[in-house]
């Protein structure tokens, strides 16, 4: 004979073998199934091929499709910079996922490092499409007479310090929450390279008025490089066409490949969340 406690309804014998809802596996958004390698490699070509067009066109004068430089056509707030956006945009959603997805999860540390740093890549998205740092130097120029404030470039003066602060909230994010992503060790190298190269394209950008250093730089590029063949745009004069050269297909190339990296480093930190190879938070040191 059957007892009553043996026989249990349908929907109770479901209830007990039912995961908890903080097990369930919850769909994760296409942008988290890119290949990283597949991304560094259409990048990189994307670039490559950008830089032969670049010189081909202006410099090697193989064909001539446009009256216009070529570098001008491709680089500063154009398909190469307009990579920059798209990838920033990209990372700021994913950052923005993560650090929601994490919190659900119990990885408290984790999440704010992607909570602060999606904040932190927005600013950066809002300076990379708007240069909100130009119309603060031409405000601050108009105040100045001689183009300096305590001998220093005026543009420096405002220049370095709004990048300091552009970039205090991934800092902050780094320094104080960083030690839980770096449990992803194929990731590490990814962040790293990604963070030196916006430090470099930041502070070298920051400083480009100290000394006439983009114009130098453009000038011994050019000369020693490029034959004294880099062609203007429109009316510029030699000294803003030197600057060019370093501001357009450098940094715009330098800061293509750190967001690319970040994207990367991104994707690794949540491969290895899915597999479950991170440890416990609060077996990290």
């Amino acid at each position: 004979m059957t007892s009553m406690s043996d026989k249990q309804p349908a929907h109770q014998l479901q209830k007990v073998t039912k995961k908890p809802a903080s097990q369930k596996e919850t769909p994760w958004p296409w942008l988290f199934s890119v290949n990283p390698k597949v991304l560094i490699w259409v990048v990189v070509t994307w670039l490559a091929f950008a830089w032969f067009m670049f010189l081909a066109h202006d410099i090697w004068q193989w064909f001539q499709l446009t009256n216009r430089p070529m570098w001008f056509l491709l680089f500063n707030d154009k398909p190469v910079e307009w990579t920059q956006w798209f990838l920033l945009a990209f990372a700021i959603a994913m950052s923005g996922y993560l650090a929601a997805r994490l919190d659900v999860l119990g990885r408290k540390g984790a999440g704010k490092f992607f909570f602060w740093f999606a904040i932190g890549l927005g600013i950066m998205l809002i300076e990379e499409a708007g240069d909100i740092r130009h119309v603060i130097g031409g405000e601050v120029g108009r105040l100045v007479i001689d183009d300096k404030i305590l001998g220093i470039p005026h543009r420096s003066v405002t220049d370095l310090p709004y990048f300091a602060l552009v970039a205090a909230i991934p800092l902050y994010a780094i320094a104080r929450y960083g030690k839980y992503v770096w449990q992803a060790v194929a990731a590490r190298k990814y962040f790293v390279i990604s963070v030196v190269l916006f430090a470099i394209a930041a502070i070298s950008s920051g400083a480009r008025y100290i000394g006439d250093f983009y114009v130098r730089a453009g000038m011994w590029i050019d000369d020693n490089l490029l034959g004294g063949r880099f062609p203007a745009a429109e009316d510029h004069t030699p000294e803003t066409t030197y600057l060019l050269l370093i501001d357009s297909p450098i940094e715009e190339s330098i800061e293509t490949m750190a967001v690319t990296l970040l994207v990367v480093g991104i994707l690794i930190y949540t491969a290895y969340l899915r597999s479950e190879k991170l440890p416990r938070e609060n077996q990290s040191t």
